[in-house]
């Protein structure tokens, strides 16, 4: 890890670097409901460098992120993160740069949202992130043979 992307890293995350962490859950109403590898999940997120850079931000677009949990197009670091929370959680995680995007470069803009392989021109090679979460919902993916049935309506 570059020494840049380390120098800023918050006490709060301290202990190992290495893995993704989660430290300040600010509210979890419904801790026991986890989400499942497959389904659907919809996040607020406000997305910053480890010293504090604002890189992007769900909440400031009013738009939840939704994407399948276990997905492939997320960095990994939000998979591991969004299983461990509950229904309406909002947590800290810290996403180490080998479960985010690592020394990758891409030519993606800044209007892709967080999780998908594009955001690596705004954020430095190696760099570790801090991820303010808040899991709003989840739900079983829909067939696509019903959505085309709601459409064909």
């Amino acid at each position: 890890m570059s020494e840049q992307a380390n120098k800023a890293i918050p006490d709060e995350f301290s202990g190992n670097t290495n893995v993704v962490s989660k430290t300040e859950t600010v509210y979890a109403p419904w801790k026991d409901e986890r989400p499942k590898d497959g389904q659907v999940v919809k996040i607020n997120y406000i997305l910053t460098l480890s010293d504090g850079t604002l890189i992007d931000s769900s909440r400031k677009r009013d738009a939840p992120f939704e994407f399948v949990l276990g997905d492939i197009n997320v960095i990994e670091g939000l998979n591991i993160a969004v299983r461990t929370f509950g229904r309406g959680e909002r947590s800290k995680v810290y996403i180490p740069s080998s479960y985010a995007y690592g020394s990758s470069q891409s030519h993606h803009t800044s209007e892709t949202p967080i999780g998908y392989y594009g955001l690596s021109p705004l954020i430095p090679a190696e760099s570790c992130l801090i991820c303010d979460i808040e899991l709003v919902d989840f739900e079983d993916r829909k067939p696509l043979w019903k959505k085309q049935l709601m459409y064909n309506d």
